[in-house]
């Protein structure tokens, strides 16, 4: 699923799965703005990672997508 995410000042498109939320790149949210809301299937180059805190310790893995290719558009079943 395709969704916008962030703050008025910060949106961010993002595609969710059951492994969470994979960010589109910047210069390439055009190819998914028109998409929000729907389901999608995509290839890209997958980045993961890790945040710390300024104190070091872990926060959380962002996962990031660049480079798309939509596949499909529309409900998998």
């Amino acid at each position: 699923m395709v969704r916008l995410v962030g703050t008025a000042n910060f949106p961010e498109l993002v595609i969710t799965n059951s492994d969470g939320d994979w960010h589109i790149s910047a210069d390439e949210t055009y190819k998914l703005h028109d998409l929000q809301q729907q389901r999608v299937t995509v290839e890209g180059e997958a980045t993961i990672t890790e945040r710390k805190s300024t104190s070091g310790i872990f926060n959380m893995k962002r996962r990031s997508l660049k480079n798309v290719r939509i596949i499909t558009v529309g409900d998998s079943g």
